[in-house]
């Protein structure tokens, strides 16, 4: 048997403290566990005691056998240490891990908070609308070549179009500027019932319905069917019942709300 140097036997003496101490830590280190069962085998003399922690009445008991195999519980053996969970730290080693733990996981909570808190400040949550159909399309009116600019609108520039009749309703497209208010790049749909145009004094003679597009919605005309609208259209159509008139380029397709 090879005899230890005085290295190894404070290496021995420093691992035993490690082993054996009130602050032992050893069970969270299994290479100093190995190096330290090294040791103990190195400084066994050929009867099987350690000359200087062995007393003669005691048997020996190696350092992995203190640490592993504690008084009142059973303990697995070294080379089962390494392959099972370790045992729990001191209690207090438990509670440093928890308090910072459970600090960073407050924070985490509170920021999930704040964002939905948020999130519900920032954004309207809300049912969306069903639109129904369209209606059915009842006509497509184009452009009339022949159609003659009533002198109410003041002009016969390409801006100002006019359209087949519908029912005894005088159709016309013109620029957004002409109803006022309106981007000049932007056009309007106006009807008028045909017999109220008064072109000696420049004046309609009744109400003029119209709409004007607003950014990518086309200019859109919505009636009733009522005694407003001349009789053609109230023969055609059932009263109460409502058209549409929408303005596409140089054609305006009319829709009804009923066969």
């Amino acid at each position: 048997m090879l005899e230890m140097d005085a290295d190894a036997a404070a290496e021995l003496r420093s691992l035993r403290a490690r082993a054996y101490g009130p602050d032992a830590d050893i069970h969270d280190d299994p290479r100093a566990l190995r190096r330290l069962e090294e040791l103990e085998r190195l400084a066994r003399p050929p009867g099987g005691e350690d000359p200087e922690d062995v007393s003669p009445a005691e048997p020996e008991r190696s350092a992995a056998s203190a640490v592993i195999q504690a008084p009142t519980v059973d303990q697995p053996t070294l080379e089962q240490s390494e392959d099972i969970a370790r045992p729990d730290p001191p209690r207090s080693r438990r509670l440093r891990w928890w308090v910072p733990s459970l600090w960073f996981a407050s924070l985490v909570v509170v920021a999930v908070l704040a964002g939905v808190w948020t999130l519900t400040t920032t954004l309207t949550i809300f049912t969306p609308i069903q639109r129904d159909a369209d209606g059915h399309q009842v006509a497509v009116l184009e452009v009339d070549p022949d159609f003659v600019m009533p002198q109410i609108f003041g002009t016969t520039s390409p801006g100002y179009v006019g359209f087949h009749e519908f029912y005894g309703l005088t159709v016309v497209a013109t620029p957004g500027s002409w109803v006022g208010g309106y981007d000049n790049d932007g056009k309007c749909l106006l009807l008028v019932r045909t017999t109220d145009i008064d072109d000696d004094h420049q004046v309609v003679n009744g109400p003029i319905f119209n709409g004007c597009s607003a950014g990518s919605f086309p200019a859109t005309v919505e009636l009733v069917v009522s005694r407003e609208l001349p009789d053609e259209v109230r023969e055609r159509f059932p009263e109460g019942s409502a058209l549409q008139f929408v303005l596409d380029g140089d054609r305006v397709g009319v829709f009804s709300d009923t066969e």
